[in-house]
C-alpha cells in the first residue's frame, strides 16, 4: 500500500495479481490495474504522483500511469520481487527480491 506524495491517491497491492488506485478525497476507485501474473508484493508512487511502480512474485517490475491505470512498461527480473520504491528526487526506481537489489533509471517521454 502506498500514498502518492501529493496525497491524492492511495494504491493497494493484492495477492489476486492486481493493484487498485483510490482517490483519497472521494474514496472512489480511480483505476484497477491488471497485468501481473503473480501476487503483487509492493508498490510506490513517483515523486510527481503521476506514475506508480509495482513488483510481483511473477518476477516483473511494472510502471503504470496513475491517472489512467495504463501499463507503460514491464521489466523482467531473474527471480521473484518483493519490494520497491521510487527515489524522492530523481527518476530512479529500486526493486528488491531473491536475486538482489535492482536500480533502474526511468525516463518517461
Amino acid at each position: 500500500m502506498a500514498y502518492s506524495p501529493d496525497g491524492g491517491y492511495l494504491a493497494t497491492a493484492s495477492t489476486d495479481h492486481t493493484l487498485k488506485i483510490w482517490d483519497t478525497v472521494t474514496l472512489t476507485l480511480v483505476a484497477h490495474l491488471e497485468g501481473h501474473t503473480g501476487a503483487v508484493r509492493s508498490c510506490a508512487f513517483s515523486p510527481t504522483s503521476q506514475h506508480l511502480v509495482s513488483v510481483s512474485a511473477d518476477h516483473t517490475v511494472r510502471i503504470w500511469q496513475a491517472a489512467t491505470g495504463e501499463c507503460l512498461t514491464a521489466l523482467r527480473a531473474a527471480y521473484p520481487l518483493h519490494g520497491c520504491d521510487w527515489h524522492p528526487h530523481k527518476n530512479i526506481i529500486t526493486a528488491t527480491g531473491v536475486g538482489g537489489i535492482y536500480h533502474m533509471n526511468y525516463l518517461h517521454t
